[in-house]
């Protein structure tokens, strides 16, 4: 890019008449840093635009190596980690997370999976109605229910799905530390109510939050 079209951008003051700063000049010489810079001249090279033949820029981004979620070389609650045994068997195992500040009793095994199906990764837990009492993880071809509803209680069970594995393309759905706790869902309509008692009881499910 020329410094001769650079150098008919002076400054302009408060004050100054716009008809003396708009001179032809300075208008060809705007025109032309426009079309210049629409063709692609002179354009910083960063981490996330590349140059390329011809006019213009391409935005580019790290290929994330079959993992969709966080970056493969950070580390996070529940991620998914693909392995295989000497025998070239694929199998996942994942970093360490917590339920309720409760780790799943068996959250240091090996999940051994195939190369050309569809697997779930699902935290199940177990519950008092109150409070998650245990949790494990499971690995199965069959995607988890969605949480269901209980009476005056948050059901015994649920399941929630921290990640998909595809033909071993990985889909990190969860990575954060979890707290599970009853939710109100929907008051039904007591079909024999006793006097003075309450015409609706309150069901529940299951609330998770991140962290």
């Amino acid at each position: 890019m020329s410094s001769g079209k650079l150098s008919e951008f002076l400054q302009v003051n408060p004050g100054q008449d716009v008809r003396s700063v708009s001179k032809a000049g300075r208008v060809n010489a705007l025109q032309d840093l426009t079309k210049s810079s629409y063709a692609g001249e002179q354009m910083a090279k960063s981490g996330s635009a590349r140059r390329v033949v011809g006019p213009g820029y391409q935005v580019t981004k790290s290929k994330p190596s079959g993992v969709i979620g966080k970056a493969t070389g950070t580390k996070f609650p529940w991620k998914i980690r693909l392995f295989t045994d000497e025998s070239g068997n694929p199998y996942i195992k994942l970093l360490v997370g917590t339920l309720n500040n409760m780790i799943p009793t068996n959250m240091f095994d090996q999940f051994f999976i195939t190369s050309t199906q569809t697997w779930y990764v699902i935290l199940h837990a177990e519950t008092d109605g109150y409070r998650p009492t245990t949790c494990t993880i499971r690995v199965d071809t069959v995607a988890p229910p969605p949480f269901d509803i209980d009476l005056n209680l948050a059901p015994a069970t649920f399941e929630l799905l921290l990640g998909v594995i595809v033909n071993l393309t990985r889909f990190q759905l969860i990575d954060a530390l979890l707290q599970a706790y009853p939710s109100f869902a929907i008051a039904s309509l007591v079909e024999s109510p006793a006097p003075g008692r309450p015409y609706y009881d309150d069901n529940y499910t299951w609330g998770i939050t991140q962290y």
